[in-house]
């Protein structure tokens, strides 16, 4: 069963998305002394902000709160490793999928891209064939 969403994590959403650090933001690329016209961006924070990894973890703190109890979620800046344990193989690989969509899902609501070409899954188990696990 998923943790529950609270309140406070739309309210802090909304927050996060009024901070004129965020938004109104434009930019552009400069190679050999020649400029890109200027355009405007509207993800992420500047690069190399102090500010930048805190607003992250806290932003992205929140997608934990979806996933089933009996998943461990390990983050380390914007790649997150997601943990499930069962002694059934067929139940462990229905967990794993749902859990997988579920966390994708969270992620693209609060204005994340996942890449899904760089998600992959590993089983541990005694028996040494492949198994197919849908993202």
């Amino acid at each position: 069963m998923p943790r529950q969403k609270t309140e406070c994590n739309s309210v802090f959403i909304r927050l996060i998305r009024r901070i004129r650090f965020l938004s109104q933001r434009k930019f552009f690329v400069e190679i050999e002394g020649k400029s890109s016209e200027i355009k405007e961006i509207d993800r992420g924070c500047p690069q190399g902000s102090v500010l930048g990894p805190v607003l992250f973890n806290l932003y992205t703190g929140m997608v934990k709160d979806s996933l089933p109890l009996c998943a461990k979620i390990t983050s380390y800046a914007d790649d997150s490793y997601v943990v499930l344990a069962d002694s059934d193989q067929e139940e462990l690989i229905k967990k794993t999928e749902e859990c997988i969509s579920t966390h994708i899902d969270r992620l693209e609501e609060i204005g994340m891209i996942v890449n899904q070409s760089k998600t992959e899954t590993i089983l541990f188990g005694k028996e040494h064939q492949p198994v197919l696990i849908n993202v």
